[in-house]
């Protein structure tokens, strides 16, 4: 599944580069054999971001793209669509991709996570689990 995820973020034009950060030594090497560039980082981590912050700290970048090695549905589009924000609004600093909930199967499922926003669309909060008051 992270060949996967790494192909599909390879076909994104938009990006300069994609590397594979991760604590695992049979992660890496798995990565490094279909030709990923991959990161060897701290088991210290409690958050994906602050794994990335860590693959990245010592390279000048502008913009850290941030992919869960288990998201075969991303496509080159939806990460396109993610960089749209920057280059409109300086004042942006982090991009979160949703989509609206269509089936009480998508709400109830712990690994939709959700996410509340306010009227202009910027994140409030997210939760894997949302209850009634929370919807009204």
């Amino acid at each position: 599944m992270i060949e996967h995820v790494f192909r599909r973020a390879q076909m994104c034009t938009a990006l300069d580069d994609v590397i594979i950060a991760t604590p695992d030594d049979e992660i890496r090497d798995a990565a490094k054999s279909f030709g990923a560039r991959a990161v060897l980082t701290s088991h210290d981590h409690t958050r994906a971001s602050d794994r990335v912050a860590e693959a990245v700290r010592d390279q000048e970048v502008e913009i850290v793209v941030m992919l869960q090695g288990d998201e075969p549905m991303i496509t080159p589009e939806m990460i396109e669509h993610s960089l749209g924000p920057f280059a409109t609004d300086p004042s942006v600093q982090c991009v979160n991709l949703a989509a609206q909930i269509r089936s009480i199967e998508e709400h109830n499922d712990p690994n939709t996570v959700k996410v509340v926003s306010d009227t202009r669309g910027d994140a409030l909060y997210f939760r894997e689990h949302l209850s009634r008051e929370h919807l009204e």
